[in-house]
């Protein structure tokens, strides 16, 4: 029988923060159906801008452990699979807890209840969806502008003076921003014009934010394409032989003298184990594979 705390009502709106890995504001919309819970999150990080994430749990007394249904952000890498326990205070005004995901994030979570509104929470979501649009479609629209208006003048259905032409473009350096900045580090650009750029050594934000993204970046770096395949279909069938691995290697065109340094570097990373005779995959193994699912599916968190 669930305890009397259990079935406490808990209050629909909280506000708080989170520390840790990652620092920013909590505007969170709980969702109370006996002892389950469901609950929207909108955090605004610090350094990786605004993210909205689903949750659900169970409540037992004054604890909860809600579990990551979804997350959705701007960033490259986006976790597939987190937690966040919570201990509720004994009148449900606040709780604090840990919270941690399958990317290596983890910290500190604080809320306290406070009397919010259905409209000032839905003004808050549209506000991050609509950033969320703006950041990922507004070089795209920019472009389609200025190529019909550049369609446009070259059929003289239009004119366009140089002042309007430079006002056009002046918006083009923000919107263009990370492109112009990776393109700047990629190209190792020391100079454009009278300005001199100083270059110092690109520090990807996730690298710096979470340590197993850094081993997956560096992984990505050096195993070639053969071996990355062989890794995909090692998570699908999770256990095989040598056997099975030789000819599987053999079968993508991995050169006979490269196949035991090929096995050696998957067993070596930590991707795989070598136990009984067989090769299995591990659990490092499967979350660097959905990592790279994740980048070549566009999904960039």
């Amino acid at each position: 029988m669930a305890s009397d705390n259990s079935l406490k009502h808990i209050q629909k709106y909280w506000k708080g923060h989170v520390i840790g890995t990652n620092r920013g504001k909590l505007f969170i919309r709980i969702k109370q159906k006996a002892e389950t819970l469901k609950t929207i999150a909108l955090f605004k990080d610090e350094a990786f801008g605004p993210a909205l994430v689903s949750m659900h749990g169970n409540l037992s007394g004054l604890q909860t452990e809600m579990h990551l249904d979804d997350f959705w952000s701007l960033g490259l890498i986006r976790p597939l699979d987190g937690k966040l326990t919570l201990n509720f205070s004994s009148d449900f005004s606040g709780a604090e807890g840990k919270w941690e995901t399958d990317i290596g994030t983890s910290g500190i979570c604080k809320i306290s209840a406070i009397s919010g509104s259905l409209i000032k929470w839905w003004a808050s979501i549209f506000s991050v969806r609509w950033s969320f649009f703006l950041r990922k479609y507004s070089p795209l629209f920019y472009t389609l502008i200025l190529l019909i208006i550049a369609i446009l003048g070259l059929f003289e259905v239009v004119k366009i003076t140089y002042p309007a032409l430079i006002l056009l473009l002046i918006p083009s350096p923000y919107i263009y921003r990370t492109h112009l900045g990776f393109l700047i580090h990629a190209y190792r650009v020391r100079r454009i014009g009278p300005v001199e750029l100083e270059q110092k050594p690109y520090i990807d934000p996730t690298i710096a934010t979470h340590p197993i993204i850094a081993a997956f970046k560096l992984l990505d770096q050096f195993f070639v394409h053969r071996t990355k395949l062989i890794l995909y279909w090692l998570v699908q069938k999770q256990t095989i032989t040598y056997e099975e691995f030789e000819e599987y290697a053999k079968h993508i065109g991995v050169p006979i003298e490269n196949i035991e340094a090929t096995r050696q570097a998957i067993i070596m990373s930590g991707c795989a184990t070598y136990e009984k005779e067989k090769i299995i995959v591990t659990e490092f193994g499967k979350q660097y594979i959905a990592y790279l699912t994740r980048l070549t599916s566009g999904v960039s968190t």
